[in-house]
């Protein structure tokens, strides 16, 4: 079990190493890699649906063009029915013609259709007599509208057409050969004696707001005589956005756009259009053959070139999701590079706590050592019990000053003249030229300026009892000055005070300068009586302060 631990402690540390070392790219790679497979998707589902979509156009650009060749098949069969009645029949009036038309199916395959009519071929010489006849007839003026520049012989007026309606009506007599559309149909189907559908017809002898339309027409031939010549042609108009109209009407997708072209797909062959234009880049087509025309049916989608809204979804969906894992992987991140950051402050404060634990117990059995001597030579100097006292009570307030002054600066580097002027502040004021102090900044570390501090306050303390500051007058001065990079000299003299005598006896202080001072410093202290005072003179090392820096550090709460 501990080892299934420790390696799952392995792996979350080898986890975090990897995201703090990919904190920058990690975020923006899962972000583009999930994008770019986003864009990907989006790409594939939007194929789909133009794949299916063009394959929906086709489908019903089939089913559109069946369905108009289905009716106009239809209304052929019609034209050929009412071929054969002429053909059989010598004469055919309008009633015969019209009880004709009326027995034919009237289903939605008539959709489209203006009727059915019938054009006599006559002569220029039987146009009044045939005006006469057909105005008899209809019981309403009729006159033969319409000359032929290619060939006025042959005249092709409408003489009937069904059912009667007002548009119907106004065509009756118009010349079909007078128009060139007309008669290019006209022609064609006495040559090929089958049924021929007529050009695109702007007006069609309908008004121009009806839209474009076409003929389909029948000849018939007279076989009664030689050569059987035309007789006429058997005809029906047609409207043809109404014949797409219905044509779509069967269609399952009736909301695509659908143009009928008569002949190539072309704008200026467009003869209805269902719906809406749609968009020319995305179209099918489909051609219908039928009575010696070609029309053409295209589909095209309604939608622009945006996607679909399956494929924004899909889009916008991943986008999110991108960004969102991407902010994940990022938080994730900082996350890791702030746990490292703790680990390694942990460690570093583990550390010092650790340093400072051992230097602190060095410290306390320097400090036990330095009270141990000075209780062990002041009892040995001292004749009485309160001697004893108050000499080791001044003793012990001097290292308690130092170490409050070590603390202030957290056992680190400190000021050289911070301990001089903390030892012999109680003594008097330093500016009021009993005590003078000077020199350069000089930097000690907490064992010295412990030593240094004992010694300032034996010094002055014995100044003050027997030496320059027990009179007045008497002054002390304290210089120090740099010998070398990493060496301070001390001076401790004393002036105007009373004369010391030769024979002096040696105390404790003397002794503690001497021995642990000097002991302490690792340099000799040259500590000399003359008449006119003392003169000591200490050897310090100087530090740095990035010796200490790691005590001037703070720890985090």
């Amino acid at each position: 079990m501990q080892s299934v631990e420790d390696a799952n402690s392995g792996l979350r540390a080898s986890f975090a190493r990897f995201l703090v070392a990919r904190s920058r790219f990690l975020p923006f790679l899962v972000f583009v890699l999930i994008a770019l497979v986003t864009v990907l998707g989006t790409i594939a589902i939007e194929d789909n649906e133009r794949t299916n979509e063009e394959a929906m156009m086709r489908e019903v650009s089939r089913s559109v063009a069946t369905e108009l060749n289905r009716r106009l098949s239809v209304q052929i069969a019609f034209l050929r029915a009412g071929a054969a009645l002429f053909t059989i029949e010598d004469t055919i009036d309008r009633t015969t013609f019209a009880a004709f038309v009326s027995e034919l199916p009237r289903d939605d395959t008539m959709v489209g259709s203006q009727g059915i009519g019938w054009a006599k071929v006559i002569t220029e010489d039987q146009v009044p007599a045939f005006e006469n006849t057909l105005s008899d007839e209809l019981g309403t003026a009729i006159k033969v509208r319409g000359k032929s520049a290619a060939n006025p012989a042959m005249i092709v007026p409408v003489t009937y057409l069904e059912p009667v309606t007002n548009g119907n009506a106004k065509s009756i007599g118009f010349n079909l050969n007078s128009d060139p559309d007309r008669r290019k149909a006209l022609v064609l189907a006495a040559q090929t004696a089958k049924p021929t559908a007529s050009d695109k017809l702007v007006k069609a002898n309908r008004p121009a707001s009806e839209g474009p339309g076409f003929l389909i027409l029948m000849p018939v031939y007279d076989t009664q005589r030689a050569g059987q010549p035309i007789k006429g042609f058997v005809f029906s108009p047609f409207r043809a956005e109404d014949v797409l109209n219905a044509a779509m009407n069967v269609s399952a997708h009736r909301e695509l756009g659908v143009q009928l072209y008569d002949g190539e797909a072309h704008a200026d062959n467009l003869l209805a259009s269902h719906i809406g234009e749609g968009n020319a880049d995305e179209s099918v087509s489909e051609t219908i053959e039928f009575a010696n025309q070609i029309l053409t049916v295209e589909v095209a989608t309604s939608r622009d070139l945006s996607l679909s809204l399956l494929a924004l979804e899909t889009l916008i969906f991943g986008l999110a999701v991108a960004a969102l894992l991407a902010v994940l992987v990022r938080t994730l991140t900082q996350q890791a590079i702030a746990d490292q950051a703790a680990m390694r402050q942990l460690k570093e404060q583990i550390s010092i706590r650790d340093t400072l634990t051992r230097e602190l117990n060095h410290r306390v059995k320097n400090t036990l050592a330095n009270v141990l001597s000075i209780i062990t030579l002041t009892r040995r100097r001292s004749t009485d019990l309160d001697g004893f006292a108050t000499s080791l009570d001044g003793r012990v307030r001097a290292l308690s000053a130092t170490h409050d002054l070590l603390t202030r600066t957290d056992w680190g580097a400190t000021p050289l003249r911070d301990v001089i002027t903390t030892e012999m502040g109680p003594l008097g004021d330093i500016h009021n030229g009993v005590l003078e102090v000077s020199g350069p900044d000089i930097l000690l570390a907490p064992n010295d300026a412990l030593s240094i501090g004992l010694a300032m306050h034996e010094l002055a303390t014995n100044a003050a009892k027997f030496g320059a500051l027990s009179v007045d007058g008497g002054k002390v001065l304290v210089t120090w000055q740099l010998q070398s990079d990493d060496l301070a000299i001390v001076e401790w003299r004393e002036e105007g005070g009373p004369a010391v005598p030769s024979d002096r006896k040696r105390g404790f202080g003397t002794e503690l300068i001497e021995k642990i001072v000097a002991h302490e410093l690792k340099h000799p202290v040259d500590l000399e009586f003359y008449p006119g005072g003392v003169r000591c003179v200490m050897r310090i090392p100087v530090r740095h302060r990035g010796d200490f820096e790691i005590r001037q550090r703070r720890f985090l709460p």
